[in-house]
């Protein structure tokens, strides 16, 4: 009886922070989606070109997954205008939550 009680604590346990692993994921690839979407990104990608040699604006490179947003300038400089820690932010706390939720399923398997 009190092994099953004690699977049964780690089973919700594990769900949490399953839960709460995915909730900061997911808000950090909303923080992303929105910087990509909303954001004036082209101006500054132009605002940054100002200090280079040769300063023409080429282009912005973006995708939604993985969420990133890039300027590319004529002389082959580019500039995320992202944090670089969201991106693993993302996935690390996506592969905890499968980590949890397979955790949990084998554990209620067990009882």
């Amino acid at each position: 009886m009190v092994e099953r009680s004690r699977l049964r604590v780690t089973e919700i346990l594990l769900g949490v922070a399953g839960y709460v692993l995915l909730s900061i994921g997911m808000l950090s690839y909303v923080v992303r989606f929105i910087i990509v979407t909303l954001s004036e990104i082209d101006e500054e990608c132009l605002k940054q070109s100002t200090g280079l040699a040769d300063p023409g604006f080429k282009e912005l490179r973006w995708s939604l997954l993985p969420p990133q947003a890039t300027c590319v300038y004529a002389d082959g400089t580019t500039y995320a205008q992202m944090p670089w820690w969201l991106n693993p932010l993302l996935f690390t706390c996506l592969g905890g939550a499968l980590a949890c939720a397979a955790a949990v399923i084998v554990l209620g398997r067990r009882r």
